[in-house]
């Protein structure tokens, strides 16, 4: 099965950025097993300083009904970086937080939280994933 992996990243060798705080992430093809840079994919870094709705602050904001969405999107909307990451199997950072972790999960995209180098992580998860693709037990590894 040929996949996409995202890896949220400062310089394309280090996971070292949590997935809100990433402006870029480096995207890597899984192609019968070999694995092959892609793509950068670049994100404003500025959040919006006022909800133009109610006027509150990005740290004011409390979301739809409540829940604590904040700027991030929340329950009510997408955050636009899950959006431009829907078409991968996989993202890695080095923190993703609870509601951007049900947001991607919702997409059947899987997380990993983790800080170590990134062709490290790469060959760990291509790995995995051929694994489970082809049916093999991860308990004999």
């Amino acid at each position: 099965m040929d996949y996409k992996i995202a890896f949220a990243s400062s310089d394309g060798e280090m996971i070292d950025r949590s997935f809100g705080a990433a402006n870029r992430f480096y995207i890597y093809e899984v192609e019968d097993g070999r694995t092959s840079f892609s793509e950068v994919r670049e994100f404003n870094a500025e959040l919006p300083e006022k909800d133009t709705e109610t006027g509150a602050s990005c740290g004011e904001k409390t979301g739809c009904a409540g829940n604590g969405g904040g700027c991030g999107g929340g329950e009510c909307g997408a955050n636009p970086k899950v959006e431009a990451l829907s078409d991968v199997r996989c993202i890695v950072a080095e923190k993703i937080g609870f509601n951007i972790r049900r947001q991607l999960e919702r997409k059947m995209i899987a997380v990993f939280d983790v800080k170590v180098p990134l062709a490290e992580a790469l060959d760990k998860i291509s790995t995995y994933f051929d694994k489970v693709d082809r049916h093999i037990s991860l308990r004999n590894s």
